[in-house]
């Protein structure tokens, strides 16, 4: 386990790391807000279940989102997977000019390609193919990230620095909370709040500047990656950009709540506050029980690597040889290594037979538990989405179940990790 969590990352894993992070930046959309609602804060207050059915009553064409869904999308689906693994591959090559000719980052080359692909450009990646496929990329990007990301936050090494990411989150969220909110709060003539009550302006700012404050995992990773660098102020940024996560998710958390009050006109009780910071420390509880599963992923038997059975054994060698030299004349000394009757050349034999017969080498259990370990983050992604989505339309906003996925995973890598 320690061996696979905290392996540097070879070349080939960052050039993946960074291409999965521009398709996540480059694929995510933006969900328009539903005009009933904002149309109904005004007239009809309505109740909990009712906002949480119209909010998830929008008409949508499945065949359009779901790939192979039906017989009738097979060939799109198809023709959208093509196109984009074209252009996955294609991006890498291209991006490689943006460090040579103009020295910026290679995650940058890769969004520029992203955009000149989109659907606003060149139209590579056109429209639908950016609906059906972009929220299962972006849940196959996010896991890796995450996974990777909190691998690379180890406690020892961060605990002299703990005083400096207080200090640095909380002037950042000071200073882009006031900042932001009260531009927001300013400018409400150019948005489409400016109806609406002070309060519920408030909850608005409140929660883009909430936003604003946190960093993202996936460009954090992807520079320290291309830049290979460690030292005190990449273990700062990643502290700062792991810990951000939480505390925007309960500014967030607590913007969202003022919203549902005096935008949504939802009733609101002392209950529903307490269950929605239940919510919030569960995603550290669930994100301890995906470490044990990482943990049990990693225990998988598998062979030692060769290259470590091989440098033991070329430990082994000199000791034995100086051993059996002792025990012998000076004429048995002139008899080849090969010929000789001493006991290292049967352990040899034996082991090379048990290795050519064994088919479950170590590769093929590490890819296993890469694949396994993968597979999960994703779908815990795509399962947080849809669980979401259910208890919003069944129980009403006010009782969704919401986890923060990239926090979670981030939390049960990390703590793997140490293990």
């Amino acid at each position: 386990m320690p061996q696979i969590l905290h392996t540097r990352t070879t070349p080939r894993l960052a050039v993946l790391l960074l291409i999965l992070s521009v398709v996540a930046a480059v694929s995510s959309q933006v969900v328009p807000a539903s005009p009933a609602l904002r149309a109904q804060h005004t007239s009809d207050h309505g109740d909990d279940h009712l906002v949480g059915r119209r909010l998830n009553s929008s008409p949508t064409d499945e065949d359009k989102t779901v790939p192979f869904n039906s017989w009738g999308n097979t060939v799109d689906t198809l023709q959208y997977g093509l196109a984009f693994i074209v252009v996955l591959v294609a991006a890498h090559p291209l991006g490689l000019f943006f460090p040579k000719l103009f020295k910026l980052p290679l995650i940058t080359g890769y969004l520029v390609i992203g955009i000149i692909a989109g659907p606003f450009v060149s139209n590579l990646l056109t429209e639908g193919l950016v609906t059906m496929l972009s929220s299962y990329v972006s849940a196959l990007a996010l896991s890796f990230i995450s996974f990777q990301a909190g691998q690379e936050i180890y406690l020892p090494e961060l605990r002299p620095q703990l005083k400096a990411i207080m200090i640095l989150l909380g002037t950042l969220y000071v200073t882009a909370m006031i900042i932001l909110s009260s531009a927001i709060l300013l400018a409400e003539d150019a948005f489409f709040y400016s109806d609406m009550g002070f309060y519920c302006q408030l909850g608005i700012a409140l929660m883009f500047g909430s936003i604003s404050v946190l960093g993202s995992p996936a460009t954090v990773m992807a520079i320290k990656i291309e830049l290979n660098s460690v030292g005190p102020f990449t273990s700062l940024m990643l502290g700062a950009t792991m810990t951000a996560e939480f505390v925007v998710l309960v500014s967030f958390s607590i913007s969202r709540i003022v919203c549902s009050i005096y935008c949504a006109k939802l009733d609101v009780s002392m209950l529903n506050l307490a269950y929605t910071m239940g919510i919030v420390l569960a995603n550290i509880v669930v994100g301890v029980v995906l470490a044990g599963v990482i943990i049990l992923i990693f225990k998988i038997p598998g062979g030692q690597p060769q290259l470590d059975h091989d440098h033991d054994v070329e430990n082994e060698r000199p000791s034995m040889m100086s051993h059996y030299d002792q025990r012998t004349n000076q004429k048995m000394a002139s008899v080849g290594q090969d010929m000789a009757p001493h006991p290292h050349n049967a352990y040899d034999e034996g082991t090379g037979s048990k290795k050519n017969s064994s088919c479950w080498t170590y590769n093929m259990a590490l890819s296993l538990k890469g694949l396994i370990w993968l597979t999960m983050g994703y779908a815990f992604y795509i399962s947080t989405t849809t669980l979401a989505e259910w208890t919003a339309a069944t129980y009403g906003l006010s009782w969704e179940i919401k986890f923060e996925a990239l926090l979670v995973l981030m939390i049960a890598s990390c703590i793997a990790g140490h293990y």
